[in-house]
């Protein structure tokens, strides 16, 4: 890029962050090499030149090796100082955390209820299938892979995975999720992650038709009472959520609530254009219809 066309702050900057460690280099090389050995000082300036030409290599090689963390370091700093100013400290840290690690946001969440008759008396089979979009927003491009958990008591069978973005696609079927399926280190909830991971490109390299966009779904089903209530918490920073029930048995009544939420009379989803943090959840219930 021609020099006219970078700011002149910008300039002074790569100057000195560049061209001093640069410059040691070239005069430690004149010194050490070019400097006539019958010339007054010749020792004295040919190890000075050693020494230039050793600082401005070291300067350069820690300025590369050090300068991201540096620069998340001074993030991280100026963050506590400057988000939710006046706040306590643990409040300032979550604050921080979400603005500096976010990494994936999910899009266009839905979470899907389907109700089903089941042999054991006071409860419904329920089928739930869980939808979204992935976007990386983080400065470089990263791994994904989708992950589930579900309580145990419920007696979770996942049933269907499907992840993937553009060609690199994966699906996966109740055989191969009941292996992959594993209890988290309480023993209380089923696990399951993609075994493969997905490379998405960041945001900031987004293409003209848009960021790359890793497409997810999972389904599973679980054994629930037949007045009950059941909660879609976010593992991960979201834009919008939605709740949708199909198949309501006849005589039970279901609704949702979350932050925004809205409905439409005679709709069976109810869609909430909210951002979701890390740990907030939309609500679902059912029950049995006043008589």
């Amino acid at each position: 890029m021609p020099s006219s066309l970078i700011p002149a702050a910008d300039r002074k900057t790569l100057w000195l962050f560049y061209g001093l460690p640069v410059a040691s280099v070239v005069a430690g090389l004149v010194l050490g090499t070019g400097y006539p050995g019958q010339w007054p000082f010749h020792g004295v300036l040919e190890r000075l030149g050693d020494a230039l030409a050793i600082a401005g290599l070291l300067a350069l090689f820690f300025e590369v090796a050090a300068q991201k963390r540096l620069i998340e370091h001074t993030a991280e700093h100026l963050a506590g100082r400057l988000i939710g100013r006046g706040l306590p400290r643990p409040l300032q840290e979550s604050i921080s955390k979400l603005v500096l690690k976010t990494d994936f946001v999910m899009f266009d969440y839905l979470k899907a209820y389907r109700f089903m008759p089941c042999d054991d008396v006071g409860s419904f089979d329920i089928e739930i299938t869980t939808t979204y979009a992935v976007e990386n927003y983080s400065d470089a491009t990263a791994e994904y892979t989708p992950s589930s958990s579900e309580e145990i008591i419920y007696a979770p069978r996942f049933v269907r995975l499907e992840y993937g973005c553009g060609a690199d696609a994966h699906a996966l079927g109740p055989e191969q999720l009941a292996e992959i399926a594993k209890p988290d280190k309480n023993g209380r909830a089923l696990k399951v992650e993609g075994p493969q991971k997905v490379k998405l490109r960041s945001f900031r390299d987004a293409s003209s038709i848009g960021p790359d966009r890793c497409q997810v779904l999972f389904r599973h089903c679980v054994r629930m009472r037949n007045e009950y209530t059941d909660v879609a918490s976010f593992g991960r920073a979201a834009v919008g959520g939605s709740i949708r029930f199909d198949a309501v048995p006849a005589g039970f009544e279901a609704l949702a609530d979350g932050p925004e939420m809205q409905h439409e009379a005679g709709s069976t989803t109810w869609r909430s254009s909210a951002a979701f943090m890390i740990g907030q959840h939309m609500r679902a219930w059912w029950f049995r219809r006043p008589s």
